[in-house]
């Protein structure tokens, strides 16, 4: 009875840990998604349109079956961003931007849960307050992680694109060999957590910014 108690509290544990997570990690797909779309739509793409990526819709920017194993393990997939660089005035340029666009979109985002979040700490708590700052802090830290993470230059990763518009021709085999094996030297670095290595500094960086330039907006309009 024992075991089963406990096994029972560990479920509802998991439970509710995926029920903290689910709004976080929607809203980076979402919107890293979006934003995208938008910005690819804006340089002349008419693609994501055309695949229905234009959307604030979770349907559209997520994989279903990848993201349960996101909720479940850390560890899943999403479908990829549908953009054809001809159509831009600059591939190169506009390429670039539009990638860049979506992480950037994720850090705003992070901007405006870690204010939110701010605020509500002035107010007396109750038994929805916890979770619901918890929820923010996890919308805060997912869109910053999740928006770098983005940015790793290895297939189907949207930094790829970025490497694969500025590396000149040259450089050819080696867009080549990331194309045939960028999903297995991406697994070996979620796995070998090399990639948090590379990551933590910048994550670290602008985690830091984020509450810092909060609490500078705090201690302006306290101070008027």
């Amino acid at each position: 009875e024992y075991g089963t108690n406990l096994a029972n509290r560990e479920f509802t544990n998991f439970a509710f840990d995926v029920l903290l997570n689910l709004p976080a990690l929607l809203s980076v797909f979402v919107i890293n998604g979006y934003i995208m779309a938008y910005t690819a739509t804006k340089l002349g793409d008419p693609t994501p349109r055309i695949k229905g990526r234009l959307s604030l819709s979770p349907k559209a920017h997520i994989d279903f079956i990848g993201f349960l194993f996101l909720l479940a393990t850390g560890f899943g997939w999403g479908p990829c961003m549908d953009i054809n660089p001809r159509y831009f005035k600059n591939p190169r340029r506009d390429s670039v931007i539009t990638v860049l666009a979506g992480s950037l979109g994720n850090f705003v985002l992070a901007f405006f849960a870690c204010l939110l979040r701010r605020i509500l700490l002035g107010f007396p708590l109750n038994v929805f307050w916890d979770p619901l700052l918890e929820i923010l802090r996890l919308i805060m830290l997912s869109n910053i992680l999740l928006g770098l993470f983005f940015l790793l230059p290895i297939p189907p990763l949207n930094g790829f694109l970025i490497l694969e518009k500025l590396l000149p021709v040259k450089y050819f085999r080696l867009i080549q060999f990331l194309q045939n094996y960028g999903f297995i030297v991406l697994i070996f670095l979620m796995l070998s957590r090399i990639s948090c290595i590379i990551i933590n500094p910048f994550f670290q960086v602008i985690t830091i910014f984020i509450q810092g330039t909060v609490n500078f907006l705090f201690n302006v309009f306290k101070a008027s």
